[in-house]
C-alpha cells in the first residue's frame, strides 16, 4: 500500500505539474483477477496532458500489485482520424520497483463516438511492456450500444482472455467483468474491475 501511494503522488504532481496543458485526464483503476486457488488485486493510475494547439501530450502510468509495481512516462500523439475517430500512440521508459530496472511500454487506443454523447461507442486498447522481469500486455475492445452498457473482449497478461461486460453507472465511474482462460496460468479465471475519472 505504501508504494500505491508514493506512486499515485508522483503521478498527482506529474498531472497538475503544467499549467500549458489544454486538456489533463485522470484515472484510477482497482481490479482483482480471481483463479480457482487466488484472489489477487492490482491497482493502476493514469495521467495525461494534452497541450494547447497540439495533439502532442504527456503520460504517466502506475501499476501495483502486492509484491511488484511500475511506474512509466512518455510522450503520446493523438491522430484525429474523422469527425468521429481518434488513434492515440504512445511509449514510455521507466522503471520496475523491486528491484529498480528500467522498463518500457507502448501503447495504442482507438475510440469512436459518432454523437458524442458518452466515452466511445467503441473503443480499443492495446498496451505491451517488457523489462528486466518479463514482458506484459493488455488489450481490450469494447462497442457500447448504450451510455450505460458495454460488451466486448479482454485479454490481460496472468489474469483472463475472454469475454467482457461492462456498465457505466454514471459518468465518472465504470464497472466490468470479464470471464475467461487464464492464458498463462493455464486455468478458468475471472477479473473485476471498478474505474474512476477524474
Amino acid at each position: 500500500m505504501k508504494k500505491f501511494l508514493v506512486l499515485f503522488s508522483i503521478i498527482s504532481v506529474i498531472s497538475l505539474g503544467d499549467s500549458k496543458a489544454q486538456k489533463t485526464t485522470f484515472m484510477a483503476e482497482e481490479q482483482n483477477a480471481i483463479s480457482l486457488n487466488s484472489i489477487n488485486p492490482t491497482a493502476f493510475v493514469w495521467a495525461s496532458h494534452y497541450y494547447k494547439n497540439s495533439n502532442w501530450g504527456t503520460f504517466a502510468f502506475a501499476l501495483v500489485a502486492p509484491a511488484w509495481g511500475e511506474l512509466l512516462v512518455g510522450p503520446n500523439y493523438t491522430f484525429v482520424l474523422d469527425s468521429a475517430s481518434i488513434l492515440e500512440v504512445g511509449a514510455g521508459i521507466g522503471m520496475e520497483i523491486d528491484p529498480l530496472p528500467v522498463r518500457g511500454m507502448a501503447y495504442l487506443f482507438y475510440q469512436y463516438d459518432p454523437n458524442k454523447a458518452w466515452r466511445g461507442r467503441v473503443q480499443s486498447l492495446l498496451d505491451a511492456e517488457y523489462g528486466s522481469t518479463g514482458y506484459w500486455y493488455l488489450g481490450y475492445v469494447t462497442y457500447n450500444p448504450t451510455q450505460h452498457f458495454g460488451f466486448g473482449a479482454h485479454a490481460q497478461f496472468g489474469t483472463v482472455a475472454g469475454l467482457r461486460l461492462q456498465t457505466t453507472p454514471i459518468p465518472q465511474f465504470l464497472a466490468y467483468g470479464v470471464g475467461g482462460w487464464n492464458i498463462e496460468g493455464g486455468q478458468p479465471g475471472f477479473l473485476v474491475g471498478l474505474r474512476g475519472y477524474f
